[in-house]
């Protein structure tokens, strides 16, 4: 196991696109977001904004990096690239504490992975300190693209293969070298509302995508069977039509549904806004809106729960009150059903149940999340029976939950969860 800061296994949150405008004042406000992980690109950025100055504010504020550098980078296939080794004396930032990471290409193919695996791997020899960073394509994503790249088909056309998906995340983890397992997946989705069809988008139909918890569940299992973490993109922005602006609550809602698979880093698409990504947390002018307090609440708090948290291991997860025509989204293929801790669960609308139990030692955990459709929020009572002492963390704030006649009752508001240990 590789050892260090980069490979450190907590919490985190991280963020691509990270600061609108590049000065200290945007940068420290991204530290007081939460955020401890920057994806930056460089190529959206002015050329004349990039300088050591730039990279040092990241860690004078605690924040860790990661670099896309067109000037040091190769490409291997059509469109992947990488870092060229021959280029590293261009890298100004190198010695940077934060600098942990360089990011490689973002959504490959498969039919790039055995060259990437190959440059990964020279990548940790002459880093080991550091890490090769790769986003995944997502379940919806069509033949051409997991075999070819995001490039290799247009994005508009979503066409779900579970059977080469699970393929492409096996040949992923079993060609490419690194700790975790990283993929985008963007659920919150709109249509136009049949009353108002000339208003579309400011008029619109709420709906999720239909096999969300099924691609967080791939991504699980791929990265359980083959001791890395699991990493997820959380959608806090709009970029096409049918791609809904969210709010805190479905922020959070993302969040808590990706930590009841285990996850441990939620990196934000995009965190400030830039043309073509509109309603972040930061807007085109570099100013915080109620989404970012939003997400600063929540960042704040998981990262609090952050040392509970990763002294257990995730085995797996289950719904209650689903069906696949009512929350295609809350559907599975694989449910866990051995988790023995608690019984006897009720819930007056759809539930997500994801189970943990003790790396070292005795004890189990679970979270809820309230997986009501966002066109119809409501507010969850979940009901269960469990043997043992029952503390239940929210915002990473722990009190104990008291049985009436037996039995345990929680509240969840519209998108909220919570982490709950068994003792």
């Amino acid at each position: 196991m590789k050892k260090g800061r980069a490979f450190e296994k907590r919490i985190r949150f991280g963020a691509y696109m990270p600061v609108s405008h590049p000065d200290e004042k945007h940068v420290k406000e991204l530290g007081e977001a939460g955020v401890d992980f920057a994806v930056i690109e460089f190529k959206l950025i002015a050329p004349d904004k990039i300088s050591p100055e730039f990279m040092s504010w990241f860690s004078k504020y605690g924040i860790d990096f990661a670099v896309d550098d067109p000037k040091t980078n190769k490409t291997v296939g059509d469109h992947a690239t990488v870092l060229d080794f021959d280029k590293e004396e261009l890298m100004f930032y190198k010695n940077e504490p934060g600098y942990i990471s360089y990011s490689y290409i973002d959504e490959p193919g498969m039919a790039v992975f055995e060259e990437l695996g190959r440059e990964v791997s020279e990548f940790n020899k002459r880093y080991p300190d550091k890490f090769a960073f790769i986003n995944l394509l997502p379940l919806y994503a069509n033949e051409q693209q997991l075999k070819g790249g995001a490039w290799a088909a247009p994005i508009e056309y979503y066409s779900s293969d579970d059977h080469i998906y699970k393929t492409y995340l096996d040949e992923y983890i079993r060609l490419i070298d690194t700790h975790y397992i990283c993929i985008d997946i963007y659920p919150c989705k709109r249509r136009p509302d049949p009353e108002y069809p000339d208003m579309y988008p400011v008029k619109h139909i709420k709906y999720n995508y239909p096999d969300y918890v099924k691609n967080i569940e791939y991504g699980a299992n791929a990265a359980r069977k083959s001791n890395r973490e699991l990493w997820i993109c959380l959608q806090s922005c709009t970029w096409y039509k049918n791609v809904r602006p969210v709010d805190g609550a479905e922020l959070r809602w993302q969040a808590y549904t990706c930590l009841s698979y285990g996850t441990t880093n939620f990196l934000y698409y995009v965190f400030a806004a830039r043309p073509g990504h509109d309603y972040a947390l930061m807007d085109f002018i570099g100013e915080r809106n109620a989404l970012y307090f939003e997400a600063q609440k929540l960042a704040l708090g998981l990262k609090k729960l952050s040392p509970l948290f990763v002294s257990y291991k995730n085995l797996g997860a289950f719904n209650v009150n689903s069906s696949p025509e009512t929350t295609p989204y809350l559907e599975m293929n694989t449910p866990y059903t051995d988790f023995d801790a608690i019984w006897d669960i009720s819930c007056d609308t759809p539930l997500l149940v994801g189970c943990f139990e003790k790396e070292k030692g005795e004890g189990k955990a679970f979270t809820l999340v309230n997986m009501q459709d966002f066109q119809k929020p409501k507010t969850a009572t979940a009901s269960f029976k469990a043997n043992g002492k029952i503390t239940i963390y929210r915002d990473g704030e722990p009190s104990e939950l008291k049985p009436c006649n037996g039995v345990f009752t929680v509240s969840l508001e519209q998108g909220d969860g919570v982490f709950v240990t068994v003792e």
